[in-house]
């Protein structure tokens, strides 16, 4: 989240895309693709098996029932 933070503390001009499912297959490399133009996060269940160092990793189950704080 620090990321995310100084890029709107900063003023930069990157956009912040949120993916979901980020640790799959498809998630991962839209990562890898869209890191290049836009400040990427990831949002998904489990934690990477590598924490992709294009984008910010966040596990959040958007399934579960419990209310959950985002960090």
């Amino acid at each position: 989240m620090d990321e995310i933070n100084d890029n709107l503390s900063y003023g930069t001009e990157k956009e912040v895309i949120i993916i979901t499912g980020s640790n799959g297959l498809i998630g991962s490399l839209l990562i890898e693709r869209l890191s290049k133009k836009y400040l990427v996060v990831g949002l998904d269940r489990t934690h990477p098996s590598y924490s992709p160092h294009q984008a910010e990793s966040i596990n959040f189950d958007v399934t579960d029932e419990k209310p959950s704080t985002l960090p």
